[in-house]
């Protein structure tokens, strides 16, 4: 998956933004600062695919429609829909967006 460098939701523009630093700074693999507009994901390696790198940014997401709806979904909740959406995705080969030439 090629990663967009920025992100429309909800009316607001985020940056999506590569970063070991801030990812390692946390102890996780991404981050999402609602208030920066900004998504933070480790940089891909040979110990984060980009498969990982996919899952991890729709578990961003996630917390990005959780935020600006306002649900209050528990990390948990979070980390357990975007697992399975993910899997919904994946083994279905699912890509809602047709490639463009």
């Amino acid at each position: 998956m090629k990663l967009p460098k920025k992100l429309r939701a909800f009316g607001r523009s985020y940056s999506v933004v590569s970063d070991d630093h801030i990812t390692k700074q946390h102890g996780c693999y991404g981050m999402l600062f609602h208030d920066e507009q900004v998504v933070y994901l480790q940089k891909r390696d040979s110990g984060f695919s980009e498969e990982k790198e996919a899952a991890t940014f729709l578990h961003e997401l996630m917390h990005l429609c959780d935020e600006n709806l306002r649900i209050g979904l528990k990390e948990k909740q979070v980390e357990l829909l975007s697992v399975g959406l993910f899997s919904l995705l994946q083994d279905n080969k699912l890509n809602f967006i047709s490639e463009s030439k």
